[in-house]
């Protein structure tokens, strides 16, 4: 049962940041959000800012979340007058570096979202080259004009 599965997924990360410790902390997570899309949309952009504040180089390579089939890296581009989003395998974020996800740049892709009605709330995990992974919680907010 997928609930099973996340509940196990939190509690592990939960265990693995008790006892992280200095540069094996994971990174720090701010202003992370999805703005709400409509019921027959399929595809979101969620938003976020990633700090690494430890001497050591932290390579995201994946990210999962159950409210969709697929979740990717993307940057938008533009390239002879034509914005396209071009997929990322991975991404390093240097010791001390901050890394922000944001319209018009960088951000996570949703696609094949599940639900009908998406939840005020979410968590999407994020997936380290090194294995580790870390659940962070996502906010839907309404879209700004």
């Amino acid at each position: 049962m997928p609930i099973k599965k996340w509940l196990v997924c939190i509690v592990c990360n939960l265990l693995w940041l008790s006892s992280a410790k200095g540069d094996n902390s994971p990174l720090m997570v701010t202003d992370a959000y999805m703005p709400a899309v409509p019921t027959v949309s399929r595809t979101a952009a969620v938003y976020l800012k990633l700090e690494n504040s430890s001497s050591s180089k932290i390579i995201l390579s994946g990210i999962s979340t159950t409210i969709a089939k697929h979740a990717m890296l993307h940057q938008t581009v533009e390239s002879n007058d034509v914005v396209k989003m071009k997929h990322l395998s991975r991404l390093e974020i240097n010791s001390w570096e901050s890394v922000e996800f944001s319209p018009g740049g960088m951000h996570i892709m949703l696609m094949g979202l599940q639900a009908k009605a998406i939840p005020k709330t979410f968590m999407l995990n994020l997936i380290f080259e090194n294995q580790t992974s870390q659940a962070i919680k996502i906010s839907v907010r309404a879209p700004t004009n």
